[in-house]
């Protein structure tokens, strides 16, 4: 658990540094390209092939985000540090009421599913 509060702390960090207008063009277009890319549903590798389909993902977005990382200057990271600080006890509320939405969503459709299949299974 505590990794993902680190991801998500660290995720905060670069966003903010990428909204920066001391990032060079280049670093916010890698990070941009690897996010369309994780969220375009056109692959390299098909994702019904077992494992290869999520390859591509699990290998291509990372050294696009950590191309970008790169390139962003060490006192912009350092400034974005600072502000991600100023707004982390906000962003654990605003996850804690997403999580708590997802949550509710999926047992709505599950109960949706079972009435369905109850109901055309008898």
């Amino acid at each position: 658990m505590l990794l993902i509060w680190t991801l998500k702390d660290k995720l905060l960090t670069y966003l903010i540094a990428l909204t920066d207008p001391r990032t060079p063009v280049a670093g916010k277009v890698f990070a941009i390209l690897s996010m369309v890319y994780l969220l375009s549903p056109v692959d390299i590798f098909l994702d019904t092939i077992p494992f290869a389909g999520f390859l591509d993902d699990l290998v291509l977005v990372p050294l696009g985000i950590r191309l970008s990382s790169k390139m962003i200057p060490p006192e912009v990271l350092q400034d974005a540090q600072k502000k991600a600080a100023t707004y982390k006890g906000k962003l654990n509320l605003i996850a804690g009421i997403i999580v708590t939405l997802v949550l509710v969503w999926i047992l709505v459709i599950l109960g949706l599913v079972y009435l369905l299949l109850k109901t055309v299974f008898g």
